[in-house]
């Protein structure tokens, strides 16, 4: 097992890829803690993955408020004395043109999606570096780097991710710390499905993907654990892109000349 006795946080994990990477740590034998604003969700993820036998726990932390990572990060140290993996997955899209976007869903988008990763790092970084090892992970996405139309606040906040992920990867890597990034495409979760009610819609968004399908939360999972794990050691600063072939900015033009043919038909 990959992550045996490795002590994990992961940002986001009570759904979503954020969950489909608590599960595969747990069962590559990491102990698990799980940070989250979803409490419910949050406890079945914690329970499941306890009662399969692994460890975690549950915080209900806010990665946008710094007092509260900070005080994340030192009851994991208090707990089990190291942290050697940080998988950054918390995030929100909340879709709008430039012209429309509020300031305050600005303001929220980018607090949870790049200032969320800097303080969950930051607060568990000065503990990597006092070790002199650790792993860290961010998700950012296709979006933040090729724009999307309407995605004005979330394709901003994900290229940030993207650079802050190679801003700490030289900073830290004298510390033996990697950081790399995973850019997710179309991935088959809550957030695709409210944005692809529609079958008809849903279908042509998934024929414009070279692979003909959405991937899945688990995909996006194992990239994320490779980067992670020991079989990446000599990677670091890296934005890999898990995304079945695609680039949004073609994909959409694609999409929307499929739409218009079919509402043309």
């Amino acid at each position: 097992m990959r992550f045996k006795e490795k002590v994990a946080v992961v940002t986001g994990g009570a759904r979503g890829i954020g969950k489909a990477v608590a599960l595969q740590l747990a069962r590559e034998g990491a102990m698990v803690n799980i940070i989250d604003t979803l409490a419910s969700e949050l406890t079945d993820v914690v329970n499941q993955i306890n009662a399969n036998g692994a460890e975690a726990r549950g915080f209900i932390v806010d990665v946008s408020k710094s007092s509260q990572v900070k005080e994340m990060a030192e009851e994991v140290i208090s707990v089990y004395g190291r942290i050697d993996t940080l998988i950054n997955c918390a995030g929100i899209l909340i879709a709008s043109p430039i012209i429309d976007c509020k300031e305050e869903d600005w303001d929220k988008v980018l607090n949870i999606n790049l200032k969320g990763i800097f303080l969950c790092s930051q607060a568990v970084g000065k503990h990597m570096i006092n070790q002199k090892s650790g792993s860290i992970v961010n998700i950012s996405s296709t979006g933040g780097i090729s724009p999307s139309v309407g995605l004005s606040a979330y394709s901003t906040s994900k290229a940030g991710v993207s650079m802050l992920t190679r801003q700490m990867a030289m900073e830290w890597a004298g510390y033996n710390i990697r950081v790399n990034a995973v850019c997710p495409g179309p991935i088959a979760t809550h957030v695709l499905d409210r944005a692809y009610e529609e079958p008809v819609k849903r279908a042509a968004r998934a024929a414009s993907i070279p692979l003909n399908r959405f991937g899945t939360p688990e995909e996006v999972a194992k990239a994320i654990l490779f980067l992670a794990s020991d079989e990446a050691s000599y990677i670091t600063a890296e934005n890999l892109l898990v995304d079945g072939g695609s680039d949004s900015s073609v994909t959409y033009l694609v999409e929307v000349i499929k739409q218009k043919m079919m509402a043309e038909a």
